[in-house]
């Protein structure tokens, strides 16, 4: 019926614009054919390639593929035992000091991630991106408590790590994604090393066991312990016949430590380890992920712009105050002026 519609008003048209013309009142029956059936043709085209359009644009929008989550299976091969050695090469160490002095765990992502091909900077993580707790409100497992900038931070566990990396990729748009591995063996760690992947893990200053101390209650009212010796490096690489393992500490550099040594600090200090899965090539859309660690603490930079914001809707507040208060003086002020 439209296509109808359609057809009979351009052959109206036309029939008036061959009246008009040229002041002439003549026309000839072939010539209005011949127009009428040139403007059924041209409408008929016209709406042929607008159906055409419609209908491949909606196809196309049919067809579009639906971004993919990004993931990988880091789970090692049932009976997996390293042998040999396997050792990343040209793993780079980030020294902590002096802009981080307590500020381990946050290194320790940022040199892992420079070998991952991200161009990210140790402080710009810490500030931007790690949960922070300056007040004793949550635990280690929340957010880095005290502050890693002085000698007197203490520190933070893997899920604090795998949330701040995970945040970093979130603003590069980065498909890769940050994996705890706690409470796995050191064993198991190697086979993440044999893929590519530098592990981060947790362990003591000089490398003993060494015991926690209980420092405060949180606010969820659990109790939190502290190892005074903490310290957290990057594991690259490992050597069965030689007994050692390949190690980026941020305190001390490229480093080897004796492997039973070094497992039975992991241990010690609960086996905590995180892993990144990917690298800056890898391809895909960043999607959020519904497994990742989410604190209610936030960054530093975070908590200092919601602060500036409430100074400013404070100080507007008052000048508002203010400003009402002049306003009903001289008001009041005219009041009596026109009484007398």
């Amino acid at each position: 019926m439209i296509r109808n519609f359609i057809l009979m008003t351009a052959a109206a048209c036309t029939i008036t614009a061959a009246a008009a013309s040229c002041g002439s009142t003549t026309v000839k029956l072939a010539d209005l054919e011949t127009t009428q059936a040139s403007a059924e043709t041209t409408a008929e085209t016209t709406l042929d390639n607008e159906i055409v359009g419609a209908i491949q644009s909606v196809a196309e929008e049919e067809t579009e593929p639906e971004p993919v989550l990004y993931e990988i299976d880091i789970e090692p091969p049932e009976g997996y035992t390293p042998t040999g050695s396997c050792v990343l090469e040209n793993f780079e160490t980030v020294m902590q000091e002096p802009e981080l002095p307590t500020g381990c765990e946050v290194t320790s992502l940022a040199q892992t991630l420079n070998y991952l091909g991200f161009s990210v900077d140790k402080v710009e993580l810490a500030d931007e991106f790690m949960p922070i707790d300056f007040n004793g409100t949550y635990t280690m497992n929340d957010a880095y408590i005290g502050e890693p900038k002085s000698t007197r931070g203490m520190g933070c566990l893997a899920p604090v790590i795998v949330q701040t990396a995970d945040d970093y990729f979130a603003s590069v748009e980065s498909p890769c994604y940050a994996a705890d591995l706690s409470e796995s063996s050191l064993s198991s760690l190697f086979w993440q090393i044999d893929e590519g992947r530098p592990v981060i893990v947790w362990v003591t200053i000089d490398m003993r066991p060494r015991p926690w101390y209980y420092q405060f209650t949180a606010q969820s009212g659990e109790e939190v312990w502290f190892n005074y010796y903490q310290h957290c490096v990057t594991v690259y690489g490992y050597d069965m016949e030689n007994n050692v393992v390949h190690v980026a500490d941020p305190l001390v550099g490229n480093t080897t430590y004796d492997l039973d040594k070094f497992e039975e600090v992991y241990e010690a200090m609960r086996e905590q380890a995180v892993v990144i899965c990917g690298d800056s090539s890898t391809e895909g859309t960043y999607l959020p992920r519904s497994d990742k660690p989410q604190s209610e603490a936030v960054s530093r930079n975070q908590q200092e712009a919601e602060k500036a914001a409430e100074e400013e809707t404070s100080e507007n507040a008052e000048i508002n105050e203010e400003t009402e208060s002049s306003t009903a003086e001289e008001e009041t002020g005219s009041e009596v002026q026109r009484g007398m």
